[in-house]
């Protein structure tokens, strides 16, 4: 494959000035370089993000100009940019004396400000390097960004339109403003901005990519695949559609359409294991395909062995192929064994979920994974280590002291110690009233009729949605006079 040309869209005197200074460098020689050229070449290796020629060509420049203002700005930049940022403040500041009116200077400052979080210094600077009207696109974009991160998204939106006005190019700033316009819920605003603007680009795969998202979000999802494929007949190497228009298909339950699109993308993107993922995923929660999720996860670790949910995903699969009567718990935490299969071979989901552990021993998912595994293969004892190391990790998570309860319940028939735990979990968690179901249980299966007619009736005042879920696992309740009459008098 042809290697790319490092100068692909710089002119020649670019390319001879830089190739010249590295052949200096090389052979350990002194030529003389004019200020301007050093910042040619200066500016070069900041734009492509070249740190250690960055620092050797900012260095060079200044034992022959140490007084410089623009050598100096370009000090500050490299100091920025290795993060150096209280060492470039007082540059700057000495350099805005000097040139009080110096637009680079004020862009300097603001973008130093900006990443020091200080949002309204960031904006003075920027509107005050906005004065000599160079790069307004650019500079209108980041006033913009400012006022974004102090949520002050009306004030956004109106330097994103101006950006776009000066430079329709402004891709980041299309996309921020689609954003911001999206959180102030101006969807039809929206739609009518990028009709307009459309009108005037109408090859702007960026903006037909925008008009996409407006009409996904309002779930006129015909018009969103139109918008998807306008972006791709434009430019049919675009990533970003055909993941739009995946995620369309996928939300009009269009699963293999959905897959279709990241399978025609996925060649233009750096990030293949992301999509492969993706396609995993698809076949797993909408298709129940773990078969084909497995050949896809396998992409994945192939592409990033670092990659823990991938392994975890993969333990999952294997899970379920092993025991197709694994399904999801009946109380909406962790998993539940409806049935068993004694030809089940777990090992694949063992060695699986194990290597998620190993990238990521602290994980509360996957230790319930792991848990469950290990119900299954008989061994209550290091399930129970699971699920305690998990609550240990997370315990204001109520999902891991659910997870245990379920256990001590339907595993071991261990009601009053679950009855303790769940005590336990309602004082510590962050939510304690997704656990009432799982109380209520309990407080039926050891007769407590009392607590149990106050569980039940925070179930139904506080967690509605659970009253299936409950009653479908402790069937009992349903042939119980009084459990039934406050559950309906309280619907």
């Amino acid at each position: 494959m042809k290697k790319k040309d490092r100068f692909t869209g710089y002119s020649a005197e670019v390319r001879e000035l830089v190739l010249g200074f590295e052949e200096m460098i090389r052979k350990g020689e002194r030529n003389y370089m004019d200020e301007d050229q050093l910042e040619v070449v200066i500016d070069y290796y900041l734009e492509i993000n070249n740190m250690d020629m960055l620092s050797k060509s900012v260095r060079f420049a200044e034992r022959l100009f140490p007084s410089n203002s623009e050598i100096r700005l370009r000090r500050s930049h490299l100091l920025c940019a290795q993060g150096r940022y209280e060492e470039a403040l007082p540059i700057l500041r000495d350099l805005e004396r000097q040139e009080p009116n110096n637009t680079d200077i004020a862009y300097a400052l603001g973008a130093l400000h900006s990443a020091l979080d200080d949002h309204a210094k960031a904006i003075r600077y920027f509107k005050q390097a906005a004065t000599d009207g160079y790069e307004l696109g650019m500079v209108y974009g980041n006033i913009g960004d400012e006022y974004s991160a102090l949520d002050h998204m009306k004030e956004a939106v109106v330097y994103y339109k101006r950006a776009l006005a000066a430079n329709p190019k402004e891709t980041r700033s299309m996309y921020n403003m689609a954003r911001a316009m999206e959180q102030l819920d101006q969807q039809r605003e929206m739609i009518a901005f990028f009709d307009k603007f459309l009108y005037d680009h109408p090859y702007s795969k960026e903006a037909w990519l925008c008009l996409a998202f407006c009409h996904h979000n309002l779930n006129d999802l015909a018009q969103a695949e139109d918008c998807c494929q306008y972006a791709l007949a434009i430019d049919d190497k675009y990533f970003d559609a055909y993941q739009e228009l995946s995620d369309v298909y996928r939300d009009g339950g269009k699963i293999e359409e959905a897959v279709s699109a990241l399978r025609k993308g996925v060649d233009y993107t750096e990030l293949q294991q992301g999509v492969y993922h993706q396609m995993a995923e698809l076949y797993m929660e909408y298709r129940d395909n773990y078969v084909t999720a497995v050949l896809y996860l396998k992409k994945v670790i192939e592409l990033d062995p670092e990659d823990s949910d991938a392994w975890y995903d993969l333990a999952l699969c294997y899970l379920r192929m092993a025991n197709p009567y694994i399904g999801s718990d009946p109380m909406g935490w962790g998993f539940e064994v409806i049935g068993h299969n004694p030809t089940a071979d777990y090992q694949p989901a063992i060695d699986a979920v194990a290597k998620a552990l190993q990238l990521n021993p602290q994980s509360p998912d996957y230790l319930l994974l792991a848990a469950t595994i290990a119900c299954l293969m008989g061994n209550d004892e290091q399930a129970e280590t699971f699920c305690r190391y998990a609550i240990e990790l997370e315990d204001y998570d109520e999902r891991y002291w659910a997870a245990l309860a379920s256990m001590l319940m339907f595993g071991r028939q261990e009601w009053e110690e679950a009855i303790e735990l769940l005590h336990e979990g309602a004082t510590r968690c962050d939510d304690p009233m997704p656990l009432q179901p799982l109380l209520a249980i309990c407080y039926f299966m050891t007769g407590r009729r009392n607590f149990l007619y106050n569980a039940l009736n925070a179930v139904v005042h506080h967690c509605p949605e659970m009253v299936q879920m409950m009653l479908d696992a402790c069937p009992g309740m349903r042939e119980d006079y009084d459990v039934m009459n406050i559950l309906n008098a309280t619907e």
